[in-house]
């Protein structure tokens, strides 16, 4: 009989660099994703997409989640899609 083991969470963690430690604000922002996480009427697999200005912490705020997070989840990973070469290879 073989017996089910679910994925150990943080088996793979692949983010660019940490959290700075000045990195203040996007509560807001941090609780709707959180939400979306949580939400059982919302599919299990989901895509989000940050967006903004250059500077305006999208980096920051992917990786606070992510850091803030990652129990929740086996693996997470950064993709660079600063071009097409960047994300392939990522």
């Amino acid at each position: 009989m073989t017996v089910f083991v679910p994925p150990t969470p943080n088996q793979d963690f692949v983010v660019p660099r940490p959290v700075r430690t000045y990195f203040t604000g996007r509560a807001a922002q941090v609780a709707e994703l959180e939400f979306a996480f949580h939400n059982p009427t919302l599919p299990t697999q989901q895509v989000f997409v940050i967006y903004g200005l250059s500077g305006s912490g999208k980096t920051e705020l992917a990786l606070r989640f992510a850091e803030e997070y990652r129990h929740l989840f086996w693996g997470v990973f950064y993709i660079d899609g600063t071009s097409e070469r960047t994300a392939t290879a990522s």
